[in-house]
């Protein structure tokens, strides 16, 4: 993750995401990539204020696939649907949204590498 090819700040976002989506949790995936993936992504430049807010917000794209334990709960437990059918609307706006805006969040952090 840590020789991703393009700028590092997607370095940053790949596998922040990556270890959130086998987590299958957004707080436990950043736990575990913020130590190992802060250091090595400050050594090469990034600010650390760059790095935390690319992490917080790709940790959020793939910690709700379909094997995350809060998915399962609200769509069969609470909502009464099947998996099947409530994951399509589930994955629009969890997983679809967070993904865009971690590209977004790559694009102005390398195009600005300054902003606060």
């Amino acid at each position: 993750m840590t020789s991703i090819p393009g700028p590092p700040a997607m370095g940053v976002a790949v596998g922040t995401m990556v270890i959130a989506g086998i987590c299958g949790s957004a707080s436990g995936g950043l736990g575990i990539a913020a130590p190992l993936l802060g250091p090595v992504f400050l050594a090469k430049g990034i600010s650390a204020e760059a790095i935390m807010r690319i992490m917080a917000i790709a940790s959020s794209s793939l910690d709700s696939l379909p094997h995350n334990g809060y998915i399962v709960t609200v769509t069969n437990g609470i909502c009464n649907e099947t998996h099947k059918d409530a994951y399509g609307p589930v994955f629009k706006l969890t997983v679809v949204i967070p993904f865009l805006a971690t590209i977004l969040s790559v694009i102005l952090f390398t195009l600005m590498p300054n902003l606060p």
